[in-house]
């Protein structure tokens, strides 16, 4: 059986993993300053980023529609950016359904 895969461009790869990788190290130094006597786990996230690698991810797999567990984060923020960029959704309760 013959499958046909698609060749993947590793110079965009390379340029994009770059790219969030700089975008990670801006979030992360203009949270640091805050962050001084904070000595809890955090979670820094860019709207901006998620958006693109939603764009990214339809653009790559035009075909498949992507579903974000909502137990994984529930942030509004997050959701919000998901459901426009088209994203659905996967829920394992009412708790969830209403948010």
């Amino acid at each position: 059986m013959q499958q046909n895969h698609k060749q993947i461009d590793t110079s965009s790869l390379l340029a994009a993993t770059s790219e969030i990788q700089r975008d990670l190290r801006d979030q992360v130094s203009m949270c640091a300053p805050y962050l001084k006597n904070y000595n809890q786990p955090i979670v820094v996230l860019s709207r901006e980023r998620l958006r693109k690698n939603v764009q990214r991810f339809h653009k790559a797999l035009p075909t498949v529609k992507p579903h974000y567990a909502v137990k994984a984060n529930p942030d509004e923020e997050i959701l919000k950016v998901l459901m426009k960029e088209g994203v659905n959704f996967e829920i394992a309760s009412l708790v969830e359904l209403e948010i």
